[in-house]
């Protein structure tokens, strides 16, 4: 009998823009290249308003993490072999999703848009099948991190080491390959760095709203303009999320205005490029400190390609999910339908409404937009809505107890620091207006649609993730103290609550 738990929640999603990755998930059977005979089975998602919550075989999942971590400690190029492998599939979904935002849509015939459609749909599915891989061995269950980290703990007793878990484990899962957030700051400080030179620009910046900036940079520095609007073009869509909107040009103004007051634009840009190498050493450093035999570092080893890896499928995934979205939006132009409401529609709903054929009614989507299931059978998606829907759930889930009067919690530590804060629960956009500087962010789980929120916060504690989580990985780049993987922070703390978050040793307390 299969043991359906929880595998992950999420907000800002929807069943179109998820189905890319949870399609993608059941795309292989028995033929998975790097999981067979094993592969992805029984899961099925719910949608209810904003929240996500996607179900799954945990014993599955563990079965699959299990032999992922064994075939890593008997191939030492398992996972880089896996990074390439998705690294070909980045490479696709940049080269076709450029070619199509080039494209003149409106002059496009309906069934080349569907064509664009289900390709970049089907490039997205592909790379998160590969994709899943280096996700599946940490995913709720925590099995790498649990391994690694035992594998630390009887190191330090061993040879009676003075220091916590964490001093080595944050540093030797942290990979020294960055995504396109980190190239997109480096080229964002090396802009300021060229505005602070110039005193009417430094003066420009410091003193005026990003709207009279704009204006005044259009007539009087075209070339720094251009440069902004080039960073614009070229990054806008890492903030796009699953739903958008992408990064605007004035969000771009009030970062480079942010960089100027803070005056530390050049040790940032310092440290930014030397982080890659201080990181290695440290990776060399550790691993002898640790006395680590070649399994032990096979597997520290993929655990950052793992980390690595996944940020490169979520790159590539926020790109296709904006390129999608572009299509989208001239689909609803010839159809009548908005964007909102053929976001819960199947992409092949979709294709047949360019191929003028009224499949659906529209009480039907207000009623997936309500509340609804879906499952995959064969190679289809199928929506459950209604009293279908309730009596599935129902019959397959049990509802988690959570302990509300606890006054700490722990979880897993993604980096090290200890600080103190205000709580601010943040699960979507809309709430991102809540976070003042220094508070803590607590989430179900991160995405990129609250990276505005996350560079504000002094810290982050999610429900769920492990250590190749968005908001491990954002955590690590941004050098803040976090904690993932609580189960119940969003449950046990509420707005306004005092809070140390303590990384080094994974606790997360009421004060």
């Amino acid at each position: 009998m299969s043991n359906i738990e929880l595998l992950h929640q999420e907000t800002s999603v929807s069943p179109f823009t998820l189905g890319v990755y949870y399609r993608g998930f059941h795309q292989t059977k028995k033929n998975h290249k790097y999981l067979k005979p094993l592969y992805f089975k029984n899961s099925f998602v719910v949608f209810k308003g904003d929240k996500v919550d996607w179900y799954g075989d945990m014993d599955n999942f563990k079965e699959m993490a299990d032999k992922i971590i064994n075939d890593v400690k008997k191939d030492p190029k398992y996972s880089q072999r896996l990074l390439t492998d998705v690294n070909k599939l980045t490479q696709k979904i940049f080269n076709e999703g450029k070619i199509i935002l080039k494209l003149n849509l409106r002059k496009l015939s309906s069934q080349t848009i569907a064509s664009h459609l289900n390709k970049m749909y089907q490039l997205g599915q592909d790379i998160s099948d590969l994709g899943m891989v280096a996700v599946i061995p940490d995913l709720r269950h925590s099995k790498l991190t649990t391994l690694l980290k035992d594998i630390i703990k009887q190191r330090i007793q061993r040879f009676k080491i003075k220091k916590q878990i964490n001093y080595y484990f944050t540093p030797l899962i942290t990979p020294t390959g960055r995504g396109l957030v980190h190239q997109e700051k480096l080229v964002i400080l090396k802009l300021v760095k060229k505005v602070s030179q110039n005193k009417e620009l430094n003066q420009l910046f410091k003193k005026y709203t990003p709207d009279y900036i704009n204006n005044f940079l259009k007539n009087k520095f075209p070339v720094i303009f251009k440069e902004i609007e080039n960073i614009h073009h070229n990054y806008k869509w890492l903030y796009f999320g699953q739903l958008g909107p992408a990064k605007s040009f004035t969000q771009y103004l009030e970062d480079i205005k942010v960089y100027l007051q803070d005056k530390k634009f050049k040790q940032e840009y310092s440290s930014l490029i030397k982080e890659g190498k201080n990181l290695k050493r440290l990776h060399n450093q550790y691993t002898k400190e640790l006395h680590l035999n070649n399994v032990e570092e096979k597997l520290f080893m993929a655990a950052r390609d793992f980390s690595y890896n996944k940020t490169c499928r979520f790159d590539a995934l926020l790109f296709d999910y904006y390129v999608l979205d572009q299509l989208l939006k001239e689909i609803s132009k010839r159809s009548g339908w908005i964007v909102k409401d053929l976001r819960y529609m199947s992409v092949e709903e979709i294709i047949k409404l360019l191929q003028n054929k009224k499949c659906l009614k529209n009480k039907e989507i207000k009623t997936r937009e309500r509340f609804c299931i879906t499952i995959i059978r064969g190679k289809r998606i199928h929506f459950l809505t209604g009293v279908k829907a309730k009596n599935y759930l129902k019959q397959k889930v049990k509802n988690l107890k959570v302990e509300e009067d606890k006054t700490i919690i722990h979880g897993m530590s993604a980096f090290l620091g200890k600080v103190s804060g205000t709580v601010k629960i943040v699960n979507s956009p809309k709430d991102i207006i809540k976070i003042k500087t220094g508070d803590v962010l607590v989430s179900v789980q991160t995405n990129p649609d609250l990276l505005p929120a996350m560079k504000k916060a002094a810290a982050f504690v999610t429900d769920i993730g492990g250590i190749t989580s968005h908001a491990a990985i954002v955590a690590r780049e941004m050098k803040k103290p976090c904690i993932v993987g609580t189960k119940v922070a969003t449950t046990i703390f509420k707005d306004g609550d005092k809070i140390e978050v303590d990384a080094v040793k994974g606790d997360v307390k009421k004060i």
